[in-house]
């Protein structure tokens, strides 16, 4: 238990496809304010649909799943939770993770 809650392996693939789709809606939103562009629906959808949302919800899906990891010192639950779900989401955050460290080189 994790603050008197009981956490398993599928809030964390729950918290991941959560917090990567509100990543992409707002890279998406930033993405459309800094274009300026017309307040049409066309545009619009340009905006939501394109590779740029991809990349974005893959970055977004490592999110969730590095916090966890930096809160499992705190609770070996949530090291259980994170280890119990899906191995692609852990191996998505840690490429992200090793790619972001790789960039600076």
């Amino acid at each position: 238990m994790f603050f008197g809650f009981q956490f398993d392996g599928g809030w964390v693939d729950i918290g991941t496809i959560s917090v990567a789709s509100l990543w992409a809606a707002a890279k998406a939103c930033k993405r459309r304010i800094l274009a300026h562009r017309v307040a049409d629906y066309i545009s619009w959808f340009r905006t939501i649909i394109c590779p740029d949302t991809t990349k974005d919800f893959g970055a977004g899906a490592s999110i969730f799943p590095l916090v966890l990891l930096f809160a499992s010192p705190f609770s070996s639950q949530v090291l259980a939770g994170l280890l119990e779900a899906s191995k692609v989401t852990l191996c998505v955050a840690g490429a992200v993770a090793l790619f972001s460290v790789l960039s600076d080189f």
